[in-house]
């Protein structure tokens, strides 16, 4: 407020307005009592919206900032009332710019941005030490100074836990507290239910997915309160590494983003606080180990996943042990393919056996020549022998086209594996080129290999390309007499739909692959409970909650008599019902169904 400039507030001088909130005003002021000369921010409530509640809250927030001493949480200096009595509190004042802001102005890379988020992590989960949950992290309430130090800012909506554990929970955020910004706010805050230290953590992610991608998870401009509720109830955040190819494609300059990323981002995310992260801590500390080149607790018990960060990790010090792995376990698996079709005609079989024989040979000759080239003392790396193989089919493998596709499949599927999406698309269109030269139209490894270029298309977000890979291989698992192995592409084609937006598209490949999946020779019970569990999802996001409820109440049954109730597989059908008896107001229900697929996870 420009009448204001030049007025004495206690021993601060004002001179000019730092900033407006809804409850308050920040103004830029100097000591002016001759003891102490520097400039701070000096917080007063606005005249007009002066009430006993606000009061309270007002002092709240100054007692809050009194018991908090963290580097990366502005300072309290002093507090008084004006001459009508009207309470102000002076702090440090931070001289930086909005967390996203600064990073893009610094064209701060992954590593960077990350290592910031680190720090917010620490002071946040200092804060819930104290009993304090803040409620409203978002980058206009973390500055960054020019030395790279995040400040968070702005307790004005925080919450004072009770000390008392059995106490809490009961408490929900009330309609005049719920002046939070809809982006960065967690489902509870939305529908104003019972907030905890886990609100904090889902902001924590929505911050992480700004930071890297520019974009907020969720885009609520324009919808009304409804239609927030029933987005955030049915959807899923999107990945960010997704996000960030989309932009880069668009033109903006932004780095690849590791699937650790999109895993930590996704648990912290989690619609239900109990999936989330226990503590801003645990999320810091998840953090730590992406920038170490470790698994992160967010990826769960994923092998896969654990070995291909073991061999990313040690990519100086895997040695050909390590790496033979890769390519022996990729030969045999090619074997075990071939070992299936010895049911057809002899001359087919041997036919087979040759092309395995040559796939082997030349995976050992691969070995020796790449072994033999390396300097006294340096040990080879998993990508050096994957593309090293790939270099060397065409020489290793000549005159024998068929184990060149069948090779060049192989690896590609290591490769997708790996994570390595662009070599994997590079030799996975590799082996289909060759396979539609060299088979018949109908040939089933023709539809392997679209597959197999479907899911990595799916996992990089190209929706639409997935989606017509993924048809022309049902095509052709069509046309097989006994027609086999459909299940597993209508269980991808399904996916691909939905998560295209289109759920009433989607409904029909999911449909058909639960009726499939019936049919022994067809599917078995794991598949039909993947395609009763994703239907309940496609049908929940329709707004058709009966249906939803009892197609994953027969996945429920189904998995729970195939993995037992410990599994993961259980806990997410569990989670999913949870989240169908939340949207429809059963929350008590919701919360048994929560807390039972969390006890499992």
């Amino acid at each position: 407020m420009l009448e204001d400039e030049g007025r004495r507030i206690g021993a601060y001088r004002i001179l000019g307005e730092l900033g407006e909130g809804g409850m308050s005003v920040v103004y830029r002021a100097r000591r002016d009592d001759g003891e102490l000369h520097r400039q701070v921010a000096l917080k007063v409530i606005r005249p007009e919206l002066l009430s006993p509640e606000l009061v309270r809250r007002f002092e709240t927030e100054r007692q809050i900032l009194a018991n908090l001493e963290h580097p990366a949480i502005a300072r309290l200096y002093d507090a008084g009332r004006t001459e009508d009595g009207t309470p102000y509190f002076v702090m440090e004042r931070i001289e930086g710019l909005p967390i996203d802001e600064y990073c893009r102005q610094a064209r701060s890379t992954v590593e960077e941005r990350v290592r910031l988020l680190r720090q917010v992590c620490s002071a946040v989960h200092y804060a819930h030490q104290n009993l304090v949950i803040h409620r409203d992290i978002k980058p206009s309430n973390l500055l960054v100074t020019s030395a790279g130090q995040p400040k968070l800012l702005d307790f004005g909506i925080a919450k004072v836990l009770d000390p008392d554990p059995e106490r809490r929970g009961g408490e929900t955020t009330r309609r005049w507290e719920r002046l939070l910004t809809p982006e960065y706010a967690s489902p509870e805050q939305l529908l104003g239910l019972p907030v905890t230290t886990a609100s904090d953590v889902y902001s924590l992610g929505a911050l992480l997915f700004k930071i890297l991608t520019g974009e907020v998870p969720f885009a609520f401009a324009g919808r009304e309160v409804g239609e927030i509720e029933r987005l955030i109830s049915a959807t899923a955040p999107p990945r960010p590494s997704l996000t960030a190819r989309r932009r880069r494609e668009a033109g903006a300059i932004l780095e690849a983003i590791d699937s650790s990323l999109d895993s930590i981002a996704a648990m912290a995310l989690a619609r239900e606080p109990e999936l989330r992260y226990a503590s801003a801590e645990q999320m810091g500390e998840d953090l730590e180990r992406y920038l170490a080149g470790l698994p992160v607790r967010a990826h769960g018990r994923s092998l896969r996943y654990r070995a291909g960060k073991f061999l990313r990790r040690h990519r100086l010090g895997v040695g050909l042990t390590a790496s033979a792995l890769v390519l022996v376990s990729a030969a045999g698996g090619m074997l075990g393919l071939q070992a299936k079709r010895l049911g057809r005609e002899r001359q087919q079989a041997l036919r087979e056996r040759e092309r395995a024989a040559a796939v082997t040979a030349f995976v050992a000759d691969v070995f020796r020549q790449e072994d033999s080239g390396l300097p006294r003392g340096e040990t080879l790396t998993t990508r050096r022998l994957l593309d090293g193989a790939v270099e060397g089919i065409d020489a290793g493998l000549s005159g024998q086209p068929e184990a060149q596709a069948d090779l060049f499949s192989t690896l590609g599927e290591v490769y997708l594996d790996l994570g390595l999406h662009d070599p994997a698309r590079l030799v996975l269109e590799r082996g289909l080129e060759t396979r539609e030269l060299l088979l018949d139209p109908g040939d089933v490894r023709l539809a392997e290999s679209l597959e197999a270029l479907g899911t990595l298309e799916l996992e990089v977000g190209r929706f639409a390309v997935a989606e017509d890979l993924l048809r022309r291989a049902l095509s052709i698992r069509r046309s097989q007499r006994p027609v086999s192995g459909t299940v597993p592409v209508l269980l991808l084609l399904g996916r691909v739909l939905y998560a295209r937006g289109l759920p009433e598209d989607a409904a029909g490949p999911l449909e058909e692959a639960r009726r499939a999946a019936e049919d022994p020779g067809k599917g078995d019970g794991r598949s039909r409970a993947e395609a009763l569990d994703l239907l309940g999802q496609v049908l929940w996001s329709q707004g058709r909650g009966a249906e939803a409820r009892s197609r994953l109440a027969e996945a429920l049954g189904l998995r729970n008599r195939l993995y037992g109730e410990e599994s993961w597989a259980v806990a997410e059908t569990t989670t999913n019902l949870g989240l169908v008896s939340w949207g429809e107001g059963d929350t008590a229900r919701a919360r048994e169904l929560l807390e039972e697929g969390a006890a499992v996870a």
